[in-house]
């Protein structure tokens, strides 16, 4: 089984390892998306995304599962808008289909400049990760098992701050239209996991499977946002219930 992962804002690719050594019979395509890595590629925009699953598309040799968590989830749901009838089910790990009114994708979007800008004055993305790893939303990942948590560390610090910050700008929440009024016209499977402790996006997973036509919602105990750092082996074993059905 072949298996396109996106992974969060500031992440990298390699974050995906944590679950590509629980799931060794499947084959992982997971790039450095727009923005991210040492040598970025920019512009970080929807359609440069769009490319990079294209380019990812290339190397499967039957139609993929697509994996995203985050900012990856999200764009996965582009994805596969952009291309129906292409992948065998989605995995959403932390996702959203974004905001719903303009005004909040308005206010978003001003408040997504200022911190672009703020990152653009670090020395290095290093300086900003570790501001940006106190977020409360991101304290869970300090449960990250190892070596996968330095290994994903000293990845992460390999960003750059330009990319990031392009990133930010190019595909943030408020950047992107609101896909609450198109769920419907995803008629495949789609797993929703949730960390149990993540609140705000369980709560996002049960309204998104309510417009979803075959969604299946299950939440990962004792996990945060980052579900599948920070409980692999649960995270793994519900993904493998998604791979091994029918399809």
């Amino acid at each position: 089984m072949n298996l396109i992962a996106l992974h969060g804002f500031t992440g990298r690719g390699s974050d995906w390892d944590i679950l590509r050594d629980r799931l060794p019979a499947h084959r992982w395509l997971a790039p450095d998306l727009p923005g991210h890595g040492p040598e970025p590629r920019l512009p970080a925009n929807l359609p440069s995304h769009i490319d990079c699953v294209r380019t990812a598309l290339a190397e499967c040799d039957s139609a993929p599962v697509l994996v995203g968590y985050s900012m990856g989830a999200r764009l996965a749901l582009h994805a596969a808008l952009a291309m129906p009838g292409t992948f065998r089910a989605l995995a959403l790990i932390g996702g959203s289909p974004g905001l719903e009114n303009e005004a909040e994708r308005s206010a978003r979007r001003t408040a997504d400049a200022v911190l672009a800008a703020r990152i653009r004055k670090f020395e290095t993305a290093e300086g900003f990760l570790a501001e940006w790893d106190t977020l409360p939303l991101l304290a869970g990942r300090a449960a990250m098992p190892e070596p996968w948590k330095t290994r994903s560390r000293q990845a992460r610090r390999e960003n750059t701050r330009h990319g990031l910050a392009a990133s930010l700008e190019g595909v943030g929440t408020g950047s992107l239209p609101s896909l609450w009024h198109r769920l419907a016209e995803l008629d495949l499977p789609v797993l929703l996991l949730a960390g149990e402790r993540d609140t705000k996006f369980a709560d996002i997973a049960a309204r998104m499977a309510a417009r979803l036509p075959q969604a299946r919602i299950d939440l990962v105990p004792g996990a945060g946002h980052a579900a599948h750092m920070e409980q692999p082996d649960a995270s793994a074993a519900r993904l493998k219930h998604l791979l091994d059905g029918p399809g």
